[in-house]
């Protein structure tokens, strides 16, 4: 039997167990027809053991390299792994010890190249609005299908580390019916028959019956469906024998499950699922264990090839077919995304960076034992002496007695010191594995000896990072991946009498539910990895980062974008006071640029006395300057905007002649107003009045012509306090859009 495939099981009698690969391709049989089972289990068989026999030295390494993740080093993984005490505990014998370098050279290689976060964009392939506003509203749904899988927690750290231990890890992007919410039908069900058992109804609305004329009744909550993640070892797939995965065909995935719950799944075919004397790997306690009461699940899938135009998904154990059907998926690949950590030119599977550093790890613990051994030999005292010379309990406890024949007496021997050479080859392995496995000082908190600046460390984090570019393009090539299927299997799956919702993360860190178009998965979208951020992940990196560039440009960034890009997101009171009006603004950009049906009236975004209007204003500005506005936005949008914009002037000038402080704030903005200009007031009898003429050379002043600043009163011309501007004097909106349009800015000076 073997150690690491699951289909051979100790009761195996008379079956051929050679299993060299089928003669003749699947494909060559009609798969439809129920009269070729028995063919086709045969073929799926002998496939499935020459593959399980092919891959058994690879998984041998796998399951190995996962022992030495979790510090097993010195114990048989095969008999049993967990059995570390086998003697150890007798007098005098030393507990071997493990440094496990491994498991933390595992981890930072894996943070770092989480870290990274790449953000997945869903552009149109055009400039239509509608298209626009359907790859927003799609890329809503891919995020909220990632929080409810919580993809970048646990989904994306088990990939990343399932690769980085055995070399390559899988994500089965798949379907299942029994997730989602409650579905619109059995909902109105419930409330169509309260407190009593819904009927399974056929598409005449009457009752379904089973062979024996009984009413069929639904026994279990009927729910959407939805986008399955399901993350399998590495161990428990195998791939038709090629040399690139693009070439791959076919493969299968095995999984354990309860024997018990595998005959509700398929109560027609319960009667045939047999409980199995056989021996399953247990991945917890790494060892083989019985399953008496399991079953070990095997899925063939195919994809669509012109050989096999409907593909094939098969389910089945060891003697019986379970499923047999064309494959569920339009896309014509296999239904999962593959993440490698070393490739190989011409190999198949992944390699763990485990396989170039076991060596030294390895020899690094075995140094350490023997240093540790030493210690202990040389703190534990041993004394020589005759034998019969001395009485043995008068020598103290915890001591080695040695006992021999002669005229000499009693001598405490001592070990001699380990020589210091040792120590500096043990430190020299240290860096030679930190050396292979990329991962050094810098990025595991311990900077190089005498370098303090700032600037130094972030750049010898860059040149680590460097050892990265080709692990981080393929874990960007992961993340697309991941996207592009999981819209496709939507696509697929997704109706609209489901009346889906998803729930988004509003501008104000506010969840909001908002209904799903299914349609929109209808059209063309180019599905792109945005470049992360460029600022250090790191906090005080971040925060030493911004302070520098401030001091380079100054004026450059407000509170609240520092505050932003700090990415103090679990801090609500800065949140609340610093950015909340900024994300207000964003979301009246958006609604104000949106045309057609579900507008909100202007009237209803119209600014109100109480917002901070230099915030919002820096804000609606900045949309004016980028090239969509001009050149894609349509011009009904346009126009809202700017009139938002003029609104937002008028309040500010408002409160500028009222407010000194304010009226300074508004002098560092070199090109408000931009639309709204204040009419002067009528001039007065005074102002009308003939004046006599001033002599040649006379200066403005107290016996000269009065010279009026635009649009402010006299006494804030001989530089008095400003005059508030009154209310009634102000021009509306209509005013200032027939009157002023698109004014060109005034003066600051």
């Amino acid at each position: 039997m073997s150690n690491t495939g699951y289909f051979f099981d100790s009761q195996d009698d008379g079956m051929d167990q050679s299993y060299t690969h089928p003669k003749y391709p699947i494909y060559s049989m009609d798969l439809d027809d129920p009269r070729n089972d028995k063919d086709i289990l045969s073929w799926l068989q002998a496939e499935m053991g020459y593959l399980e026999k092919e891959n058994e030295p690879r998984i041998r390494v796998m399951r190995r390299n996962l022992a030495l993740y979790r510090g097993i080093q010195y114990q048989d993984i095969e008999s049993r792994i967990d059995a570390r005490d086998r003697g150890e505990d007798r007098a005098n014998v030393v507990r071997k010890i493990v440094c496990n370098h491994l498991y933390d050279l595992t981890k930072n290689r894996g943070s770092r190249l989480i870290k990274f976060k790449p953000a997945v964009a869903i552009l149109p392939t055009n400039d239509e609005l509608s298209d626009k506003v359907a790859a927003k509203v799609t890329k809503q749904l891919l995020d909220h299908i990632w929080y409810v899988q919580d993809f970048e927690g646990k989904i994306q750290n088990q990939l990343v580390t399932n690769a980085l231990v055995m070399g390559e890890s899988y994500l089965f992007i798949l379907w299942n019916k029994d997730q989602g919410d409650l579905s619109p039908a059995y909902v109105e069900a419930q409330k169509k028959y309260p407190n009593k058992k819904i009927p399974l109804l056929n598409e005449n609305g009457q009752i379904t019956q089973d062979a024996q004329g009984n009413d069929i009744y639904i026994d279990r909550p009927v729910r959407t469906g939805d986008v399955d993640y399901r993350v399998v070892l590495a161990s428990e797939v195998l791939l038709q024998k090629k040399q690139k995965l693009v070439d791959v065909d076919y493969c299968f995935m095995r999984e354990l499950v309860p024997t018990a719950e595998l005959r509700l799944r398929y109560p027609e075919k319960a009667d045939k699922i047999k409980d199995l004397d056989s021996q399953v790997y247990d991945y917890e306690k790494l060892e083989l264990r019985p399953a008496r009461s399991e079953q070990v699940v095997y899925t063939f899938w195919h994809r669509r090839s012109p050989l096999m135009d409907k593909g094939r998904k098969i389910v089945f154990i060891k003697d019986v077919i379970l499923e047999n059907e064309e494959i569920p998926f339009s896309h014509d690949q296999l239904p999962f995304i593959r993440f490698t950590d070393v490739d190989y030119p011409g190999q198949l599977y992944g390699v763990s960076f485990y396989e170039n550093i076991k060596p030294l790890t390895s020899t690094y613990n075995n140094i350490t034992n023997m240093l540790v051994r030493n210690i202990v030999l040389a703190s534990h005292p041993k004394w020589m002496v005759p034998a019969g010379s001395v009485a043995l309990d008068r020598l103290g406890n915890d001591i080695t007695i040695v006992q021999y024949k002669g005229p000499t007496p009693p001598v405490l021997a001592t070990a001699t010191t380990v020589p210091s050479d040792v120590f500096a080859f043990r430190e020299k392995l240290k860096e030679e594995f930190q050396q292979i496995s990329g991962v050094f000082g810098v990025s595991r908190g311990e900077p190089p000896p005498g370098i303090k600046a700032g600037v130094a460390l972030q750049f010898l984090s860059e040149q680590e990072s460097e050892r990265y570019n080709e692990l981080v393009l393929k874990y960007n090539d992961l993340i697309l991946g991941i996207a592009q299927m999981t819209l496709a299997v939507c696509g697929d799956y997704y109706d609209e009498s489901d009346e889906r919702t998803v729930r988004v993360l509003g501008k104000n860190n506010e969840w909001m539910t908002k209904f799903f178009d299914v349609a929109y998965l209808e059209k063309d979208y180019d599905i792109r990895i945005q470049n992360s951020s460029a600022l250090p992940r790191s906090v005080a990196a971040r925060t030493q980062t911004l302070l520098d560039l401030n001091e380079r440009f100054p004026d450059q960034f407000t509170s609240e974008q520092v505050i932003d890009l700090l990415d103090l997101a679990q801090s609500d009171k800065f949140i609340d006071s610093a950015t909340v009006s900024v994300r207000t603004a964003q979301a009246e950009n958006e609604e104000l640029l949106k045309v057609g049906e579900g507008v909100i009236p202007e009237e209803q975004l119209s600014p109100r006395d109480y917002e901070n209007h230099i915030v919002h204003w820096r804000e609606h500005t900045r949309v004016l300057q980028e090239y969509s506005f001009k050149f894609q936005t349509p011009k009904e949008a346009q126009d809202r905007l700017i009139n938002h914009i003029r609104a937002t002037e008028m309040l500010m000038v408002e409160q500028e002649a009222s407010n000194p402080l304010f009226a300074q704030e508004i002098q560092k903005l070199a090109l408000f107003p931009m639309f709204f200009k204040a009419v002067p007031p009528p001039p007065s009898m005074a102002e009308t009045a003939p004046m006599a003429s001033m002599p040649e050379g006379a200066s403005p002043g107290m016996n000269g012509p009065i010279v009026e600043a635009p649009g402010l009163p006299v006494n804030a011309a001989l530089g008095g306090e400003p005059q508030a501007v009154a209310q009634e004097k102000l021009p509306s909106l209509e005013t200032q859009a027939m009157v002023g349009g698109a004014v060109q800015p005034t003066s600051q000076s």
